[in-house]
C-alpha cells in the first residue's frame, strides 16, 4: 500500500514539473515573439516616419508662387503668398500627422499597429536666395530655368555673344589707342608750334589754327558734347521716365563680392552669358515699353544700378555711345575712303602750317568727331526702335565730313540698316556681360520684388524659399506592455529638400 502511494506521488511530481516547463517555454516564446514584433515595429516606426517627412516637404514645395514661376520661370516657396500666416513648422506637422495618423484609421483596431505622433518639427536650414549664399541659389534657378528651354537654339547666340564681346573689346582697344596717340601727336604739335613762332616770329599762328578748328568739324562736335548726350539722342528729354526706388530694404543692399569658392573661367562665362540671355527675355527696356514695377528701364537698371530711371537710362547711353564710337573709329581707319576724307580734311585745316605732327593729332581729332557724330545717329536709330551692325562697312556708312551740323537740330536718323543689325536690347544685353555675374543677380532679384510688389505688397524675395532643412522628433507607445519603457519609443529623422 506504501509502495503504491510512492508511486502516485512520484508520478504527480514528473506530472507538474513538464506542465512549470511548458509554461516557462511558452512564456518565454511570447516574450521572444513580443520583443522581435517590437523591435520590427520600431524600425518600422522610424521608415514610416521617414516617409512621412518625405511626403511632407513634397506637399510642401508642391505650393510654389504660381505666379512668380509664371511670370519669371522661378521655382519658389513665397513664406508670404503660399504659407501666410502658418510656420514652417505646423505645415509640415499637420502634413506628417495626416499621414502617419489618417482619420479613422489610427487605431489598433482599424489595423494601425504604427501609431506614432510628431513630437517637435525644428527647421535646421532654410536656404533663401539673398542671405543665403548671396544670390547663388537665385542663379541655380534662372539656370535651371534656362537648361531645359531649346539649348540647341541658343548655342549658335551663346557664340555669337562671345564674338560680339570680343569686337566691342577692339572697339575698346582702338577708341582708347586713337585718344591715346592724339594726346601724343598733340604733346608733339605744341612743341612745334611753340618753335615756330619763336622762329619765325608768327605770333598769330596759334590763334588761327585754333579758330580753323573751332569752326570746323571738330568744334561743333565740342557743342554737341556740351549740349549733354540724352539732349542728343532721345527724342524728348521731358518724356523720360522719373520713376526711382521707393523703400531701402531691396535685395541689392545686400550684396557683397567676397567669400564665395571662385569658377572656372568657362563655367563662370557661361552662366553669365546666360543669365545676360534671361534678363533680355524677362525683362523690359527703353524701346520695349518699360516694365511694371517701380522702375520702368529694367535692362538699364541691370547694367548701371542707379536708383532712378532717369540715371539708369543716361548710364546706359554713356555705354553704348562709347561703345558705338569705337566701333565707328574701327570702320573709318579700316576703311580706305573714309580714311582718306579725314587726312584730307584734317589737311585742309592746318596743313597750310607744314607741321607734320599737327596735321596728323588734328587727324586723329577729326576721326574721333566724325564717329562721333555718326554714333549719335546709331544711338538714335537704336532709340526709334532700328537695328544697327555692331561693325559697319562703306555702304552702312550715314554721315559726311559736311553734315555734322545737322545733328545740332537733330533731324538726321540713320534708317537704312532694317534688315540685319542689333536691336537697342541686343547691345544693352552685350554690355551686361561687363557687368559681374553676382551683382547682375542682386540687380535682377531687385527688379523682380519691385514687380511682384506691384500686385502683392508683401512680396519680398528674402521671404522665397529655395530649399530647406527640417528635424522631427518622433513618438510612439509601445504595442505590448513594458516593452519600450515607460516613455515609448522617441527618435528623430531628418529631410531635405531644395527645387
Amino acid at each position: 500500500m506504501a509502495m503504491r502511494q510512492h508511486s502516485l506521488m512520484g508520478a504527480g511530481r514528473v506530472t507538474g514539473s513538464v506542465t512549470v516547463f511548458l509554461a516557462l517555454s511558452l512564456s518565454a516564446s511570447l516574450l521572444f515573439t513580443e520583443t522581435a514584433l517590437e523591435s520590427a515595429r520600431a524600425f518600422l516606426l522610424r521608415a514610416q516616419a521617414q516617409t512621412a517627412l518625405e511626403s511632407a516637404l513634397d506637399s510642401l514645395f508642391a505650393g510654389y508662387d504660381t505666379e512668380l514661376f509664371d511670370r519669371y520661370g522661378l521655382l519658389f516657396l513665397n513664406r508670404g503668398r503660399t504659407v501666410k500666416n502658418r510656420s514652417v513648422e505646423a505645415i509640415v506637422e499637420d502634413a506628417m500627422g495626416a499621414e502617419l495618423n489618417p482619420p479613422g484609421g489610427g487605431t489598433p483596431a482599424a489595423g494601425n499597429l504604427l501609431r506614432e505622433h510628431v513630437a517637435e518639427v525644428t527647421v535646421t536650414e532654410m536656404r533663401d536666395p539673398v542671405y543665403y549664399g548671396q544670390g547663388e541659389y537665385y542663379a541655380r534657378n534662372v539656370l535651371d530655368y534656362m537648361k531645359y528651354r531649346a539649348v540647341a537654339r541658343k548655342v549658335q547666340e551663346i557664340t555669337d555673344a562671345e564674338q560680339i564681346s570680343e569686337l566691342g573689346e577692339e572697339a575698346r582697344r582702338q577708341n582708347e589707342a586713337s585718344r591715346g596717340s592724339s594726346s601724343q601727336a598733340a604733346k608733339e604739335a605744341e612743341e612745334q608750334m611753340r618753335r615756330l613762332e619763336q622762329e619765325e616770329g608768327k605770333e598769330d599762328s596759334r590763334s588761327r589754327t585754333e579758330e580753323e578748328v573751332n569752326r570746323s568739324l571738330i568744334g561743333k562736335v565740342n557743342e554737341l558734347r556740351k549740349s549733354g548726350i540724352l539732349n542728343l539722342t532721345v527724342p524728348s528729354v521731358g518724356a523720360i521716365s522719373r520713376a526711382a526706388i521707393s523703400y531701402a530694404d531691396y535685395p541689392s543692399l545686400h550684396y557683397g563680392d567676397s567669400g564665395h569658392a571662385s569658377l572656372s573661367f568657362l563655367k563662370e562665362s557661361s552662366m553669365n552669358l546666360l543669365m545676360a540671355d534671361y534678363a533680355l527675355e524677362h525683362f523690359q527696356n527703353y524701346t520695349s515699353g518699360g516694365g511694371s514695377g517701380t522702375l520702368r528701364y529694367e535692362q538699364e537698371y541691370i547694367l548701371s544700378g542707379k536708383a532712378s530711371d532717369y540715371d539708369n537710362l543716361s548710364g546706359c547711353i554713356d555705354r553704348l555711345l562709347f561703345l558705338r564710337e569705337g566701333m565707328n573709329i574701327l570702320t573709318i581707319v579700316s576703311e580706305p575712303d573714309l580714311c582718306a576724307a579725314a587726312s584730307s580734311f584734317a589737311a585742309g585745316l592746318v596743313g597750310w602750317t607744314g607741321i607734320g605732327a599737327l596735321t596728323a593729332v588734328t587727324e586723329g581729332a577729326v576721326i574721333a568727331s566724325w564717329a562721333f557724330g555718326e554714333s549719335i545717329l546709331d544711338v538714335r536709330s537704336l532709340l526709334a526702335g532700328e537695328k544697327i551692325p555692331l561693325r559697319k562697312i562703306r555702304a552702312e556708312w550715314r554721315t559726311d565730313l559736311d553734315s555734322i551740323g545737322e545733328l545740332l537740330a537733330g533731324e538726321n536718323r540713320s534708317t537704312a540698316c532694317q534688315e540685319h543689325g542689333m536691336t537697342y536690347g541686343d547691345y544693352v544685353c552685350m554690355l551686361m556681360l561687363k557687368v559681374p555675374r553676382r551683382q547682375k543677380q542682386f540687380r535682377m532679384m531687385d527688379l523682380t520684388e519691385f514687380s511682384m510688389r506691384a500686385a502683392d505688397g508683401g512680396f519680398r524675395m528674402h521671404n522665397c524659399i529655395y530649399g530647406l532643412s527640417v528635424s522631427v522628433t518622433v513618438t510612439a507607445a509601445p504595442l505590448f506592455s513594458g516593452i519600450g519603457g515607460t516613455g515609448g519609443y522617441q527618435f528623430t529623422v531628418r529631410g531635405s529638400r531644395m527645387y
